[in-house]
């Protein structure tokens, strides 16, 4: 199966093409539609998701694969052949993977990439509506399913799951890697570095989760839904909703009273930054 390489000259034009677009779409929908320009940015947020979001839209990046598998909505007792698939965009290869075991014995680090990969495919398709099997695991990281089997025991004892077509009914949809580094982070008051080690993510990813959530914290904090909250992190509405959720969790317990201070701090300055770059109007 062929993957389509995209130049980063091509993918830097694709970006400024459809930032012209999305900025041409909220003027005409503000002087057309006689709507606030706040109302304009959160319907564009909502057409963005729509097409942006669509695997079959969008531009295959390095390392990425469009993959077919059972639709998330199929129950876990159905034949494969009766099940509805859906196509999803997979990233098979990442710059990150391996990075964090360079130090590690050749067999090791080939087990430690393999599971982060592992944990990235599945998280992936079923954020896209999709489960992977781990039969589908297998084919895509070119293994035998005895050793997936090995790897989901495995994470699991290390507090992850892996959320296959197998065990997502036992686990729920709300089950994420940024939630297990947000748990790791507040509820045992873990440092980065060291939830990197525990969850196998790269430091940088889970520096990306932890930044992310600060800001959701934050707006949250005051007063925000999770529309207003996605128009102004320019993060994605499943994304907020996914933290939010989190954040709803946790507050309350004493590992949030103790990072409360921290996050806060974290998520005004990326607010007061947002504020300086944006032109529209936040009410506070």
């Amino acid at each position: 199966m062929s993957v389509k390489i995209t130049d980063k000259t091509e993918d830097c034009q694709r970006r400024t093409a459809i930032k012209q677009a999305t900025t041409q779409l909220k003027n005409l929908v503000t002087n057309g539609c006689h709507i606030s320009e706040w109302e304009a940015i959160a319907l564009v947020k909502v057409v963005e998701e729509i097409f942006l979001d669509n695997p079959a839209l969008k531009a295959i990046q390095p390392g990425q694969m469009p993959f077919l598998c059972v639709s998330a909505t199929e129950g876990a007792g159905k034949p494969l052949k009766s099940c509805q698939r859906v196509q999803v965009l997979l990233t098979v290869l990442h710059e990150e993977d391996g990075k964090e075991h360079e130090t590690s014995s050749a067999k090791n680090r080939q087990v430690h990439m393999r599971q982060r990969r592992l944990q990235r495919l599945a998280i992936e398709a079923r954020d896209q509506g999709g489960l992977l099997s781990q039969e589908d695991l297998a084919v895509l990281l070119q293994c035998d399913v005895k050793s997936i089997q090995r790897d989901i025991k495995d994470l699991q004892k290390n507090g992850l799951i892996v959320p296959t077509r197998g065990t997502v009914q036992d686990i729920g949809p709300g089950v994420t890697h940024r939630e297990l580094v947000v748990r790791n982070y507040v509820a045992k008051g873990m440092e980065a570095p060291d939830i990197a080690r525990a969850t196998r993510h790269s430091l940088k990813a889970v520096d990306n989760y932890l930044r992310k959530f600060g800001q959701v914290f934050f707006l949250r904090e005051k007063g925000f839904c999770d529309l207003d909250i996605s128009v102004t992190t320019g993060l994605s509405l499943y994304g907020v909703k996914a933290f939010s959720e989190v954040y709803h969790s946790l507050k309350g317990t004493e590992g949030f009273k103790r990072r409360r201070d921290e996050l806060f701090t974290q998520g005004s300055e990326y607010y007061a930054s947002a504020e300086k770059k944006s032109s529209s109007p936040v009410n506070a």
